[in-house]
């Protein structure tokens, strides 16, 4: 496996870079400095203009969307990321959604790229809508991107002209473009449809207008759910080939991976409720497919679901193997680094290997912070300062995750025509598609996704399986009631009698996992990366139980190691043999990465990875503490500000817990505990902190030791004969400051139009995260080692 000192800088996780106020470009090179001294090395300028939506989220961008003066200093932005080393994400649309550019595709030609409807008449029959080419507030509406000639005409107004602002960066500092929610309005139609739709299916879809917009029932004729189908199949069609194909086409030829994501991916029944119709086409038409992670679509102890494996099949399956994940918007500045990390491990553990994350604001000046989606990551953020732990860790899991082929030799049938189809048909599709790979994951076992299109085009290898795209799979999971389109279904057959196992959602079972787990645990989630001479396993416990296990890897190779995701350190566990279980730990929610070889690494580190139970307990410190605030970070009157206090405030003897009690429950910041105790005889001891919230900085005897940011808050560290002193900063979140009692109103006085329905949610969100402080208990354990 190739070995770096760093990752390249596209395997950075990338901040949307909000662009929402008049430009200082002083202050915009500072900001990109910032991001790079926090370890990233990769943004996504994401330009909000007033026009995007000037009165739900009034923003202030002082340069006209597309202008000559707004390329002179996007082209300033980019070059000053090559001098620093930074990747450029080309975000392709101001705001979103992607398509429209800010109103301007639809002013080259609204009466032929107005969005077009089947909807019901005061008569009560279905008729085909024209929709106004300007919306109430006198914006040009969207464009229909189902209409020939809306894709050529954004990509004239977007793409082609930042390759003519920055001809030299591109494909070398911008190598990635984002389409951001791309879609087509509900009950979509477009005026060469019926003739479209009669030469692919080969019959008339006018008569059916009345079914297309009426909800399915069970007891409907098969003529009906066939036309249901059909129009769906069509219109997904014609989205994907006439919008994000030629993106893609345009985005190869100039050595650009097209990347993104479409709005509701994570419920397969908004295949019918959203606008791109089948999920898995559309991906594909993306060089880089994506996923879109908010509004706790998935959080810890709450809602998962299988949906990033969508981006994830795609990506596997093409050349490139890389998919994406927009993560992070509408958590609200609640949101922790450890959950922030297990989001990122919930998806890059099936199969997600770049992340965007949400979002870092040029501006929060006069409370833009209420305008914009929440967390602001960025300055002003307490947990800002101690973020480059969290970016370093997600710069080498990607780096790991893209190396080698992905180990995956199920397939799973997405089963979208029964979902087209509704009714109580469609929702028992939905539940199994839900049910069954949950359960695969469950069990350990990893998989791929795929669909009619995928089988059409699929070919069997002899001796190895069904080869779609770059993957070869040996098993196909087929629920037992599918609706699978004629063409795929001969296919199955064919390879059915050439050996490929075909198995329903009873068998899961028979599916060999990548791991064998002593004792099984169901909590646990492993993907597989396999290279020439190495396999890799990322292994994730996702609850917050500790779990301790004995794992046998599925591997020909015996040289096991762990790599420290962090810093990509490796450490070779050199008791392990081929066949052998290992013993391990998975804290709560928990990661790590193992790679076994045919040889051991020559520069990895030789290690003897204790067990919790190997250090003899040694003393409990729930004595002898002080508090002391050093910084606050407040929602004034017009900007976030942050005001260190130094040495100057008060120290107070505290018991642990919720610091609240002693500097209010509205104090965001940075606060500073101590505690001084005697020790007879020197050594080796494993600190733990137990909970902190949220991060923290540590350091024993004078000596900065660690940043800590998720569980277990505990060191390694040597303490000497006598007198100690540990000095820990621990580091709350933003959330206090917002929820005071001041602040809701002012942000309301100055935006009495904003609609708050992101501000209601994050802000219930931002309630769990208010409890604040180092909360224990601090415990020392004693090593068996001496100290160096």
């Amino acid at each position: 496996m190739r070995r770096v000192i760093y990752p390249p800088a596209e395997c950075s996780p990338a901040y949307f870079w909000i662009i929402n106020d008049k430009i200082d470009r002083d202050e915009c090179r500072w900001q990109l400095d910032d991001m790079a001294d926090k370890g990233l090395r990769s943004v996504c300028f994401h330009p909000e203009p007033p026009e995007f939506r000037p009165i739900l989220m009034e923003t202030r961008l002082d340069l006209p969307y597309l202008s000559k003066e707004y390329f002179d200093f996007v082209r300033e932005m980019v070059l000053h990321c090559k001098k620093i080393g930074m990747h450029y994400w080309l975000y392709d649309e101001g705001g979103w959604p992607s398509g429209n550019a800010c109103g301007q595709v639809m002013a080259v030609d609204p009466n032929c790229f107005r969005q077009q409807a089947i909807a019901r008449g005061e008569d009560g029959k279905a008729y085909i809508k024209t929709l106004p080419e300007k919306l109430p507030d006198g914006r040009y509406a969207y464009p229909n991107l189902l209409t020939p000639g809306v894709a050529e005409t954004f990509i004239a107004l977007t793409h082609q002209r930042h390759l003519e602002a920055v001809p030299k960066e591109i494909g070398k500092t911008i190598k990635y473009v984002f389409q951001d929610e791309a879609c087509f309005c509900k009950h979509a139609w477009t005026w060469d449809f019926a003739e479209v739709f009669k030469e692919r299916k080969g019959y008339d879809i006018m008569p059916f207008l009345d079914v297309l917009i009426a909800d399915p029932t069970d007891d409907a004729p098969e003529e009906h759910r066939r036309a249901r189908i059909d129009y769906q199949d069509v219109r997904s069609q014609l989205f994907a080939e006439r919008f994000v194909y030629p993106i893609r086409s345009w985005c190869r030829e100039h050595k650009l991976i097209s990347g993104g994501h479409f709005g509701g991916e994570d419920d397969p029944r908004n295949n019918v409720l959203h606008g791109y119709g089948h999920i898995m086409r559309v991906l594909r038409g993306l060089d880089m497919p994506g996923v879109d992670v908010i509004w706790r679509q998935l959080f810890p102890g709450g809602r998962s679901h299988i949906f990033p494996k969508y981006a994830s099949s795609i990506a596997r399956q093409s050349k490139l193997d890389l998919s994406l994940s927009e993560t992070g918007a509408v958590f609200g500045n609640g949101l922790t680094q450890e959950q922030f990390k297990w989001l990122v491990d919930y998806q890059a553990v099936r199969g997600i290997n770049t992340f965007v994350l949400s979002c870092y604001e040029m501006s929060t000046r006069d409370h833009l912070l209420y305008v914009n989606p929440r967390p602001h990551c960025g300055p002003g953020d307490p947990q800002w300062d101690c973020s480059k732990s969290l970016h370093q860790y997600i710069t080498w899991l990607c780096y790991f995750l893209r190396q080698g082929r992905a180990c995956a030799k199920t397939m799973f049938f997405y089963d979208i025509r029964s979902i087209w189809g509704g009714a109580s048909r469609g929702e028992r599709a939905a539940q199994v598609h839900e049910n069954a790979s949950q359960e695969l994951m469950r069990r350990q076992v990893d998989f791929d996704f795929v669909d009619d299109d995928a089988l059409c085009d699929a070919n069997y290898s002899k001796n190895r399986g069904v080869k779609v795209g770059s993957m070869t799979y040996d098993t196909l999971i087929l629920p037992r009631e599918h609706d699978m389109d004629p063409r795929a279904l001969a296919k199955v057959e064919e390879f059915k009698k050439a050996g490929l196992r075909v198995l329903d959602e009873t068998q899961l079972d028979q599916v060999e996992p990548l791991v064998t787990l002593d004792p099984p645990c169901p909590d646990i989630r492993v993907t597989k990366r396999q290279g020439k001479d190495y396999d890799l396993f990322f292994i994730v416990n996702e609850t917050d139980t500790p779990k301790k296990l004995k794992i046998n890897f599925k591997s020909k190779y015996s040289k096991l190691s762990e790599i420290d995701l962090c810093y990509g350190d490796q450490f070779n566990l050199t008791t392990y043999r081929k066949g052998d279980s290992v013993e391990y730990t998975f804290g709560r929610h928990s990661s790590a990465m193992f790679l076994l070889e045919k040889d051991l690494f020559p520069f990895a580190t030789h290690v003897t990875k204790l067990l919790d139970d190997e250090y003899t307990p040694a003393r409990i410190l729930n004595e002898g503490w002080t508090l002391q605030a050093i910084q606050r970070n407040w929602v004034r009157d017009r900007f976030l500000e942050t005001e260190d206090f130094s040495e100057n405030s008060p120290v107070i003897p505290v018991e642990l817990g919720d610091w609240s009690q002693y500097l209010g429950k509205e104090f965001s910041g940075k606060a500073v505990y101590r505690c001084e105790f005697e020790l007879d005889k020197a050594g080796v001891y494993m600190m733990d902190l137990g909970e902190v919230k949220y991060s923290c900085l540590i350091t024993v005897n004078g000596e900065d030791l660690a940043t800590s940011t998720w569980h277990p808050y505990r060191i390694i560290c040597e303490l000497k004969k006598g007198k100690n002193e540990i000095k820990i900063i621990v580091i709350n979140t933003l959330a206090n400051a917002i929820l005071a009692e001041d602040t809701l109103p002012t942000w309301k006085k100055l935006y009495p139009k904003q609609r708050d329905y992101y501000d209601a949610m994050e802000r219930k969100f931002e309630a769990e995260s208010l409890p604040s402080g180092l909360f224990g208990p601090v415990t020392l354990k004693k090593s068996p080692y001496l100290p160096q």
